[in-house]
C-alpha cells in the first residue's frame, strides 16, 4: 500500500512537471518562430501577414497538442486525491474538473487567436503564445494551492503575464492604459491578501489548509474571533478583485477596452473559471464554520455587482466596456447563488457560467466572423 501511495505521488508529480516542461518546450519553440519572423523585416506587408498566419497556426496546433496530451492525463487519475510538493500542492477530481473546464475555454482562446493576430499583424505574436501558457500554467497552481503562500505566489505568477498581455499592443495607447492600470491596481488587491493571510497565520499559527481546517473543527474561539473574521475579509477582498466584483471592479471596464479584443475574451473567462473554483473550494469547504459570514460578503459583492453592473452599462457607448459591465452583473448573479451555500446553489452557479461562458465565445466569434473575414 505504501509503494502505491509512493508510486501515485511520484507519478502526479511528474504529471506537473510534465506541464512546465510542455511550457518550456512552447517557449523554445515560439521563441525561434520570432526570431525567424524578426530577421525578415525587409519583406513586403502581404508576405509578413502570410509569415504570421502560417507561424500563429504552427504555434496553434504545436499548442494544442500538447495541451491534449496533458488532458488525457487528468482523465487518467480523475477519481484519486494527492498531496505533493511537500503538501503545498492538492489535486482532487473536483481540482482536476476545474482545470479540465479552464483547458477548454483555453482551446477556444487558441482558436480564435489564429485568424485575430493574422489580422492584426503583432509581430510579436510568440511572446503571445507564451505569456498564455505561462498565466494557464500559474491557473494551474492556483487550482491545486494547499497553503496562503502557494496561492499567493500562484496568484502573482499568473497576473504577472497577464499584465503584460493586456500592455501588448505597444502601437496602442489604450492597451499601455490598461496594462498599467492593471499592474497599480494588482499590486494593491496583493497587498489586502498579504494582508489578510498574515492576519490569519498569526491567530492560528499555520498556513496550511488542511491543518486549518482540522483546527476550525475544533476550535470553537475562532468563530467570534474578530480579529480572525478581518482577515478573512481582508482575504476574500483580494480575491473578489481578481474576481471583477463590485465595489473591487474599477480596473475591468478600462482593462477590457485598453486590451487587444481577443485578449478581453480571455479576461471575461478564463480566469474567472478559475477563481471560481477557488472561491468554491475555500468559502464553503475549507471556511465552513465561517458560512454565515461568507454569505453575508457575498450577498453584498453580488447586490453590488448587480446593480453597478446593471445601471453603469446604460451609459457605456463602447461595446468593449459594456461587456466589462455586463460581465460585472453577470458576476453578481454567481456571487447570489454562492451566498446560499448549497448544493444546488452551487450547480446553479456553475450551470450559469457554463452558459455565460457560451454567450461570451458567441459574442466574440460573431465579431470575429464580421471584422475579420
Amino acid at each position: 500500500m505504501v509503494d502505491f501511495l509512493l508510486f501515485s505521488s511520484v507519478f502526479y508529480y511528474s504529471l506537473e512537471s510534465y506541464l512546465l516542461f510542455i511550457i518550456s518546450l512552447l517557449i523554445i519553440f515560439s521563441v525561434g518562430k520570432g526570431l525567424k519572423l524578426k530577421s525578415r523585416k525587409a519583406l513586403m506587408f502581404s508576405t509578413k501577414r502570410l509569415f504570421v498566419f502560417n507561424m500563429t497556426k504552427q504555434l496553434a496546433i504545436f499548442t494544442i497538442f500538447l495541451l491534449v496530451i496533458f488532458f488525457l492525463f487528468l482523465f487518467s487519475i480523475f477519481d484519486k486525491q494527492f498531496l505533493f510538493y511537500d503538501l503545498n500542492f492538492l489535486s482532487n477530481s473536483f481540482i482536476n474538473l476545474s482545470k479540465i473546464i479552464v483547458l477548454f475555454s483555453f482551446f477556444f482562446l487558441i482558436i480564435f487567436s489564429i485568424d485575430f493576430l493574422t489580422y492584426e499583424l503583432i509581430l510579436k505574436s510568440f511572446e503571445y503564445i507564451a505569456l498564455l501558457l505561462l498565466s494557464l500554467f500559474g491557473l494551474f497552481c492556483l487550482l491545486s494551492s494547499n497553503d496562503f503562500l502557494t496561492l499567493y505566489i500562484s496568484i502573482e505568477f499568473q497576473s504577472l503575464a497577464l499584465y503584460v498581455l493586456a500592455a501588448l499592443k505597444q502601437n496602442s495607447l489604450f492597451s499601455i492604459e490598461a496594462g498599467l492600470k492593471y499592474f497599480i491596481l494588482g499590486t494593491f488587491s496583493s497587498g489586502l491578501l498579504l494582508f489578510g493571510a498574515s492576519l490569519l497565520y498569526g491567530i492560528t499559527g499555520t498556513l496550511n489548509f488542511i491543518e486549518l481546517d482540522s483546527l476550525f473543527q475544533f476550535d470553537l474561539y475562532l468563530k467570534n474571533d474578530y480579529l480572525f473574521k478581518l482577515g478573512l475579509l481582508f482575504f476574500f477582498s483580494a480575491l473578489m478583485f481578481k474576481f471583477s466584483a463590485a465595489p473591487f471592479h474599477m480596473w475591468s471596464p478600462d482593462v477590457y477596452h485598453g486590451s487587444p479584443t481577443i485578449l478581453t475574451f480571455f479576461f471575461s473567462i478564463t480566469p474567472k473559471l478559475a477563481f471560481l473554483a477557488v472561491f468554491i473550494r475555500l468559502s464553503l469547504l475549507l471556511f465552513s464554520p465561517f458560512e454565515a459570514y461568507f454569505q453575508f460578503l457575498f450577498f453584498l459583492g453580488g447586490l453590488f455587482s448587480l446593480i453597478i453592473g446593471s445601471l453603469v452599462s446604460i451609459y457605456q457607448v463602447k461595446i468593449k466596456r459594456l461587456l466589462a459591465y455586463s460581465s460585472i452583473s453577470n458576476i453578481g448573479y454567481i456571487l447570489m447563488g454562492l451566498c446560499v451555500g448549497q448544493v444546488e446553489s452551487l450547480t446553479s452557479s456553475f450551470l450559469f457560467f457554463f452558459f455565460y461562458f457560451f454567450a461570451v465565445s458567441s459574442i466574440f466569434f460573431f465579431f470575429f466572423c464580421v471584422c475579420f473575414v
